[in-house]
């Protein structure tokens, strides 16, 4: 059984392991949290969920770079 985690603490953790706790400002900095996002949620749900995660978090980067980020996650686990 999955745990269920916040949206604000799933990229709280993605600050933390990936920036070293800072707030993401460049376009680099969102694609490595949206990486750690599509890792770190269950498996079938990447697609569907990144762009919803860039849309909370206003994430600079477009659907499609999500989607791809999602895709690539996906194929790893």
């Amino acid at each position: 059984m999955q745990k269920l985690v916040s949206p604000n603490d799933l990229q709280l953790a993605a600050q933390n392991m990936m920036l070293d706790g800072r707030e993401p400002i460049s376009r680099k900095d969102w694609a490595m949290c949206a990486n750690f996002w599509a890792a770190n949620i269950a498996k079938g749900l990447e697609v569907t969920a990144l762009p919803l995660l860039g849309l909370l978090f206003n994430c600079p980067l477009t659907k499609d770079e999500l989607i791809a980020i999602a895709n690539y996650q996906r194929s790893r686990k």
